[in-house]
Parts: C-alpha cells; sequence; structure tokens
C-alpha cells in the first residue's frame, strides 16, 4: 500500500474518531467547523423535524432534551433534522443552527442564520420548506419545542424579539401554508410544549395534520425520550401513522414510569377529532346550557371536582379535563338527556384519544377552557375558531352568568329591618346611659 493511499485512510479514520465521544459515542456539541453545505436530496421513508426555541428560560433544559436526540442517527429511512435558537449560544458562533444529524451521530451544520424569531409563523413555515426540499421523505413528522399556556398565551416565547409569542391563530396559519407547501396534511404533529392537550389548540390546527401530540399538563424538565420511539420507527417502516403515535405515546409513558415525575402525554385522531367529538360537545354544551338554571349546584360541584390543569406556582388557568368533567356531570346530575349527552361525549373522546398516559393525574387526552365566573372569563376566547364553530362559549357564557334568583322585595324588607335592629339597639345604648 503507497504513502499516499496509507495518509488518506489515516485521515479517514481519524476525522471519524473525532466525531465520538468517549463516554456514549454521542457528540452533544456543534462546531461551525462542522458546517457542511451539502444538501441530501434522496426520498427517505420519514423526515422527522425538530423546531427547538431555546430564545428563553428553557436553554439549559432543551441542551438537555438534545441528549435524547443525539442518542440517535439519521439512516437509509430516516432523516433526523432540527433547528435550534439558544439564547446564549454555545456554540462558537452566535446564530440559529440548521443541523442534520447524519449517520455516526455527527450534527453537520447544514446552515447558519442570524437571529431569527421562533414565534413569528414565517421562520417555522421556512424551516419546514427548507427540510422537506433537502430531504424529502414519504411521511413527515413535525414536533415543536418551546414554552406554552394553552389558548390563553400561545406558545413559543421569544425572549430576544419583545417577548413574542406564536399564537394558536398563528399556528394555524403556518400549519395552513404548510399544508399547502406539502400538498397534503403533517403525518404527526409533536406540540412538546405545556399545557398545549387542549380542545381549543386542536381545532384550530385540525385541517393541518393527521395526528397530533402534546400534553394536557406542565411538561417534565426531562422531556420525551425521541431516542426510544425513533428506534421504533426505523425497526418497523411499515407501522401506519396511527401507530406510530401510539408508539411515541407508549415509550414516553414507560421512560417517565415510576419515576415520580408528574406526565401527561395523549394522541389525538384529529379527523374524528374536527367531526364526530366536536359534534358531541355541541350535544353535550347546548344540553347543559338549557339547563344550566335548574340544575347550577351541580355543575358547580362537578366543575369543582374536575382535574384541573393550573400554570406555574399553581396559577389559575381554568384548563379542565373535558371525559373527567363530562363524568363528574353524569355523578351529580340524574337527567336522562344530560346523561346521554354526557355518554355520547366520553365515547366519543374514547374513539378520538388514540391513546392517553398520565403519572399522578386523571388524565384523559383533552383539556378545556371552564372559567368558574363572569369575571375569569377572557373575552379572547371568542376569537379562537373552536368558540366561533360550536355552542362551549355560549354554554360558558350562560354558567357563569346565571346567577341564584333574589327577591328584590326580600332584599328591601331585609334593609329595613336591619335598619329598625340598629335604631332600637341605640335608643336602649342610650337609654342605657342614663341609668
Amino acid at each position: 500500500m503507497n504513502k499516499t493511499i496509507k495518509t488518506l485512510l489515516l485521515t479517514i479514520i481519524l476525522i471519524n474518531l473525532a466525531s465520538i465521544i468517549p463516554a456514549n459515542g454521542i457528540e452533544h456539541t456543534i462546531s461551525t467547523k462542522d458546517i457542511d453545505t451539502k444538501e441530501n436530496g434522496e426520498q427517505k421513508e420519514w423526515t422527522m423535524m425538530f423546531y427547538f426555541n431555546g430564545d428563553n428560560n428553557l436553554e439549559n433544559m432543551i441542551e438537555q432534551w438534545k441528549i435524547h436526540f443525539l442518542k440517535v442517527r439519521s439512516d437509509e429511512n430516516v432523516n433526523l433534522i432540527f433547528q435550534y435558537d439558544p439564547k446564549e449560544s454555545y456554540m462558537e458562533q452566535e446564530g440559529v443552527f440548521r443541523c442534520y444529524v447524519n449517520e455516526t451521530n455527527k450534527v453537520n451544520i447544514k446552515e447558519l442564520l442570524p437571529e431569527q424569531n421562533m414565534a413569528d409563523p414565517e421562520t417555522l413555515i421556512d424551516f419546514f420548506n427548507w427540510g422537506k426540499t433537502n430531504y424529502p421523505a414519504n411521511r413527515y413528522l413535525l414536533c415543536l419545542l418551546g414554552h406554552g399556556c394553552g389558548w390563553r398565551n400561545g406558545f413559543m416565547l421569544d425572549e430576544t424579539n419583545d417577548n413574542d409569542y406564536l399564537s394558536i391563530t398563528e399556528l394555524k396559519n403556518a400549519m395552513t401554508e404548510i399544508k399547502n407547501s406539502l400538498g397534503r396534511k403533517i403525518d404527526i404533529a409533536i406540540i412538546e410544549s405545556c399545557q398545549m392537550g387542549q380542545t381549543e389548540v386542536y381545532y384550530q390546527i385540525k385541517d393541518t395534520v393527521e395526528y397530533c401530540i402534546s400534553s394536557e399538563a406542565l411538561l417534565p424538565d426531562r422531556g420525551y425520550p425521541y431516542h426510544m420511539f425513533i428506534d421504533e420507527f426505523k425497526d418497523n417502516l411499515q407501522m401506519t401513522n396511527e401507530e406510530a403515535a401510539y408508539t411515541i405515546i407508549e415509550r414516553s409513558y414507560y421512560y417517565y414510569k415510576g419515576s415520580g415525575i408528574p406526565l401527561t402525554i395523549a394522541a389525538i385522531d384529529i379527523d374524528k377529532f374536527s367531526t364526530d367529538l366536536k359534534n358531541e360537545i355541541d350535544d353535550f354544551a347546548e344540553t347543559l346550557r338549557n339547563n344550566v338554571k335548574e340544575y347550577k349546584k351541580q355543575i358547580k360541584t362537578a366543575l369543582e371536582n374536575t382535574q384541573k390543569f393550573n400554570g406555574l406556582q399553581g396559577y389559575e388557568l381554568y384548563y379542565n379535563d373535558l371525559y373527567d368533567f363530562a363524568l363528574n356531570i353524569n355523578e351529580e346530575i340524574q337527567d336522562l338527556e344530560i346523561n346521554q349527552a354526557a355518554n355520547e361525549l366520553m365515547n366519543a373522546i374514547t374513539e378520538t384519544v388514540i391513546l392517553t398516559k398520565d403519572n399522578g393525574f386523571r388524565a384523559n387526552g383533552l383539556s378545556i377552557y371552564i372559567p368558574d365566573k363572569k369575571a375569569n372569563y377572557q373575552n379572547e376566547y371568542d376569537e379562537l375558531d373552536f368558540s366561533i364553530d360550536s355552542f362551549w362559549d355560549e354554554y360558558i357564557k350562560t354558567y357563569v352568568n346565571t346567577a341564584k334568583t333574589i327577591n328584590l322585595p326580600n332584599i328591601l324588607s331585609l334593609e329595613i329591618f336591619e335598619n329598625i335592629r340598629i335604631i332600637i339597639q341605640k335608643i336602649i345604648t342610650n337609654l342605657l346611659q342614663f341609668q
């Protein structure tokens, strides 16, 4: 073997060794020296896109979550790509990194962008189109990772861009553009953000994705174990989208099982959600609305007993598990029409939620907004697609505006008697002073 060939082989070996960390064979840092502008146009079975927003106090957590991600690698059937925007860069250069995890776990930086607003829908659209163009596949999984707070405050908080956030209306617009660009619905979306597993959120994106995965509660710091379900995708390329979504839930649950860490995670069949479930919610809402005055006390008790999903430090958001609320309604009210509507709603939820798992909650896959009084109703709720298309907001308004009926003449009589009592008390006090 001549000297030139030996030198070439040695160089190749050293390059491959340089991409490996002895502890676990995974590179956890990214260097701008790894920038690779080559595009891979080979069509595979899956392209999995991860949109990591670290422009907030999640940056350190995302560095930990990336450890799961970097335990897996692309292969001949699966592309793994991500866009990462750190608040304070761990890399050699500031910016937003578009990366491909290659077949040896090495992170290849495909593009280094200037600072991006990760809460801007156009940033998300641009990332997806970049991934679709350079890493085409038969099926696409899109994971959105950042701060979340349900429909009220949106998600993807970006502190370096005036604390902007992606509203769920903007999410709908972005996902619609992505669907139009793709020419069909996204196969699976994972919204890896706190409290985004909501009826209102899923309904907003109902026309853009086949299956969606998220959490009713706050997310654990460790995030979801990507390595566990991605490897299963590779081992079983024939699994359907429903089976793939099911696998994500199972593996995430078993990763946390026995840890004592609270968790809720569910996979939703969006097609069933937008038809069967929406109709049953309407029937349930209209039935309750028509009977609010008669069963006000029982509805209040049912709501108080329903599993709630509050914010940090227990901040009340009025997010309630929908199935649990219907179940409690049946326990508190004995009315054939109401019971039937509640049962049909629970059956529809069971059909729509293909799998739900939890540690420490009575979570059934879908939360919904139910404020307990008028002062807690947010007028922005009226602008959501779910409010516009359903009877749910009409039910809420009827419930929070219904007060106990009080007879006005009785109030006047009580006031008169109270005044008389005070006058008599003063007279008696004055008389006693003269004794």
